[in-house]
């Protein structure tokens, strides 16, 4: 729908106009707005047109009253999906919202080829339809996203995501949690910052490893963390993360490798820990912990390694005695990796 706003009483030469996505009654009721401007400084104006189903499809997962004026990493990523020419993005697709998922986390954090680039200095390599000129900073393609290199898949949805080395730089997209069938997520040694999303409590029913190590990550690890309850591997150490332990962590029986040092922990170590009863590796070091070792630790029957160390240059390991369930000091080791 096209609104003319001009108010003259004599002849009309040049209009103000706003182009509406929608009738008239959702227009009254939640207005998108497509374009708008004046003739007279603009004879000529184009615009692309967001198809009903995507609306249909997406108004669940983002704003869509900003779809056409907003630039972050959502509207960037509807606009790839809009512009895929081989059709592998139909809104009629099963797994249209996990291509929709994978584009989002692409332009949160795409491949930083200049160094550390923000989502602002990306625009300017933004052509008119919105999309990154430069291939170079798409991890995603055009093909079918179980064949890309970064997905695993199996029955068409994606159950594996590796990220890890590729010079992205950005965020974690919320948008993380529509994999539902996501099993593996590794996200190692790159540019990311922020917090790690709380929607990743969406993938409780799937996810067994979590590995965002060496990164840039900021603030204390989401609750919803505990929710996972099919994780076995969680690995988080060498970012700036805060806050203390849950000791909800307790309550995770798969748990296997809980990997979460050079931090900026704080607070104790919690007694509750004694309860993973599948735990093989606990590391903690360059926290800022306090405290003592709680007992309970020595019930952790499958325990084979466990560092405490507070020092990045020297770290004091732990193994566990299998007899006697004691932890024994190791000799500190220095540039332990």
């Amino acid at each position: 729908m096209i609104r003319n706003s001009t108010n003259a009483v004599k002849g009309i030469y040049y209009v103000n106009y706003t182009v509406f996505h929608g009738d008239t009654a959702s227009i009254d009721a939640n207005p998108i707005i497509i374009t708008d401007g004046n003739s007279y400084n603009q004879e000529m104006s184009s615009f692309h047109r967001i198809r009903e189903c995507f609306y249909d499809q997406l108004s669940n997962y983002t704003d869509m009253t900003s779809v056409y004026s907003g630039n972050g990493p959502q509207q960037e990523a509807i606009k790839w999906l809009m512009d895929d020419r081989l059709e592998y993005s139909t809104c009629v697709d099963n797994f249209f919202i996990e291509r929709y998922a994978l584009a989002v986390i692409n332009f949160a954090a795409p491949i930083d080829n200049n160094g550390n680039e923000s989502l602002a200095t990306r625009q300017r390599h933004l052509r008119p339809g919105g999309l990154i000129e430069d291939s170079n900073h798409l991890w995603i393609s055009a093909l079918r996203q179980c064949e890309w290199e970064t997905v695993t898949c199996l029955d068409g949805s994606v159950t594996t995501l590796d990220l890890g080395y590729r010079s992205l730089s950005g965020t974690v997209a919320s948008e993380i949690g529509l994999l539902t069938n996501l099993m593996e997520i590794s996200m190692i040694s790159n540019q990311l910052y922020g917090n790690i999303p709380t929607e990743i409590g969406g993938l409780k029913d799937s996810v067994e490893r979590i590995s965002l190590e060496n990164n840039l990550l900021t603030g204390s690890m989401p609750s919803e963390i505990i929710e996972l309850s099919l994780l076995r591997w969680f690995d988080v150490r060498n970012n700036m993360l805060t806050g203390t332990l849950m000791p909800e962590i307790g309550g995770m029986p798969s748990l296997t490798w809980l990997i979460l040092g050079e931090n900026n922990l704080t607070g104790t170590l919690p007694t509750q820990f004694g309860k993973l009863s599948n735990l093989l590796s606990l590391n903690l070091r360059s926290n800022s912990l306090s405290g003592s070792i709680p007992s309970e630790i020595g019930e952790l029957k499958a325990l084979f390694y466990l560092n405490l160390g507070k020092h990045s240059n020297s770290i004091l390991r732990y193994v566990v005695d299998p007899m006697q369930r004691k932890l024994t000091p190791l000799l500190p080791l220095k540039n332990y990796k």
